[in-house]
């Protein structure tokens, strides 16, 4: 029997510049500003990545009498279509052009929320993804071509499909060598049955964005949503405030050669954001885990960041949701043994003889005089941010506090993990050099 490979995903919109870039919008417009001031012209919206995500906006007046030399302001609102938007004003060009085409132009970009009616219905969304790595995922056809790379989600009555680009390959190798940002990979969102508002579109991407951050241990959100109804474009989002973070290569728990790790897991994160308590828990510390990693802060600060949200996690599971532990006792316990107490509630190891469990951090734990992972990164955490600082600790060099922060997220991931009840491999960023399709068992599954 002859399998049939999918065709890949393709946007509505020309991705242009290097995957950097595309114009969202070219006709008619009118800006006006707070103090009433009213401009009507044509021109564009173009979204660029570079230097930061922003979507830019160049209106020309439609007659030569426009006055901008009379407008006194600094952004405004741009009316589309009948969907408004402020503008921040960056540049206002007085008789730009030549001979009889002089007409005056405004430049800026647009910021904050658009007045989009969100209760409007969709039957499939498109949206872009900057700065992936390469996933090895399922079969796709592009063009002559077949690729691996494809990723599935399924949730309710949702299909969720994540393909990369077409040059992904080459784009990876020049992202790695200018720790960049581009487009890597185009999403769609179809519903199997029935019809779904912007709103519940916006919970959906906000829901894609935390289970890649998570996997992909930086900030990735999906952009540039565009819904459809019957094949018609009815919905355009030219906004975007998120913070995708450069292209980098950082170790976390996801391996890319297994997309059904990812696929699992945004499964069962997806139950779990139905549950508040417990969707505001996950969403923080994912936050806090992600800036942990973040090169351009010190490792003392990533390690204080990474005992954080421990203490945030274990705070919220032992005291308000699985309601085993007093607040009064939880705050009269130290830090690593309440750490300690849900390790070992999810059958993880504490004891720094674990199998997972480096050479470098075996060596501290004896400089240090602790068998405990909990209690080790606690004292360190307490050292750097106590004015008696401890002697010993003093003397870790960035190495070893580079260890003992990787054994912090390494707790984080296992224990994020156990909650949402993820049951399958994953990599382990303690183990150095380490190679991908080198995998560990979740310690809780036997």
């Amino acid at each position: 029997m002859t399998t049939t490979i999918p065709k890949a995903i393709e946007y509505p919109l020309k991705i242009t510049a290097n995957n950097t870039e595309l114009e969202l919008y070219r006709g008619e417009m009118t800006f006006q500003g707070q103090s009433g001031f009213l401009f009507k012209g044509f021109g564009y919206l173009q979204f660029r990545l570079l230097p930061q995500p922003k979507t830019y906006l160049h209106i020309q007046s439609l007659d030569r009498m426009a006055h901008l030399n009379l407008m006194n302001e600094s952004r405004g609102v741009v009316s589309i279509q009948g969907i408004s938007t402020t503008v921040v004003i960056t540049n206002v060009s007085l008789n730009a052009g030549t001979g009889l085409d002089k007409k005056d132009d405004l430049q800026g970009f647009l910021f904050g929320e658009s007045s989009i009616n969100r209760s409007q219905e969709l039957d499939t969304s498109y949206f872009v993804l900057a700065n992936m790595p390469e996933i090895h995922g399922r079969f796709i056809q592009r063009g002559s071509s077949n690729l691996r790379g494809r990723v599935n989600f399924k949730v309710n009555d949702f299909e969720i499909l994540i393909d990369p680009v077409a040059n992904l390959p080459e784009q990876i190798k020049h992202l790695k060598k200018t720790r960049s940002s581009a487009i890597t990979h185009i999403g769609m969102i179809k519903k199997h049955s029935g019809q779904f508002s912007i709103k519940h579109l916006d919970e959906l991407l906000s829901n894609i964005g935390l289970a890649l951050t998570f996997s992909m241990s930086r900030a990735i959100q999906p952009m540039l949503s565009i819904g459809l109804n019957k094949n018609t474009i009815v919905y355009q989002e030219p906004i975007t405030n998120v913070a995708s973070d450069l292209f980098d290569s950082r170790t976390n728990w996801f391996d890319c050669f297994e997309s059904n790790q990812i696929e699992e897991v945004f499964n069962l994160m997806m139950k779990k954001f139905h549950l508040e308590k417990e969707s505001l828990a996950i969403i923080k510390l994912i936050r806090w885990y992600i800036e942990s990693d973040r090169s351009e802060i010190t490792l003392e600060s990533r390690i204080v960041l990474i005992t954080t949200a421990l203490d945030y996690f274990t705070w919220n599971l032992l005291v308000l949701i699985l309601k085993q532990k007093s607040k009064m006792k939880f705050k009269s316990t130290p830090l690593g043994v309440n750490i300690t107490e849900l390790l070992f509630q999810a059958n993880i190891p504490s004891e720094l003889d674990a199998s997972f469990v480096s050479e470098i951090i075996k060596e501290i734990a004896i400089k240090i005089g602790s068998t405990n992972g909990p209690n080790l990164i606690a004292q360190i955490r307490n050292s750097i941010i106590h004015p008696n600082r401890n002697a010993t600790m003093d003397k870790l060099g960035p190495k070893e506090l580079f260890a003992v922060k990787s054994l912090g997220s390494l707790y984080l991931e296992f224990l994020i993990l156990w909650y949402i009840g993820y049951s399958g491999k994953m990599s382990n960023r303690l183990k150095i050099p380490h190679y991908t399709g080198d995998y560990i068992q979740v310690p809780w599954i036997k």
